[in-house]
């Protein structure tokens, strides 16, 4: 089966992120991100809205590589 693939804008307000997150269900979710230390928080945002980071990558290749890795 496909991965469910959906993009985020997370340009906003961390707070509106926060807020969309909990709205959903629980979710594996690859974070793609060339600002590491966004990245980081990012990952923090949607750890504690439940869901799972499966990995953080900073380019496209590193996020298919680990894309293709993961279950």
């Amino acid at each position: 089966p496909q991965p469910f693939v959906r993009q985020i804008d997370v340009r906003g307000p961390a707070r509106e992120v926060r807020r969309w997150t909990t709205e959903m269900h629980s979710l594996k979710v690859l974070v793609i991100e060339d600002e590491f230390l966004i990245a980081l928080d990012l990952e923090q945002i949607l750890t504690e809205a439940g869901h799972e980071v499966c990995g953080i990558a900073s380019t496209a290749a590193e996020a298919l590589r680990l894309a293709a890795n993961t279950e």
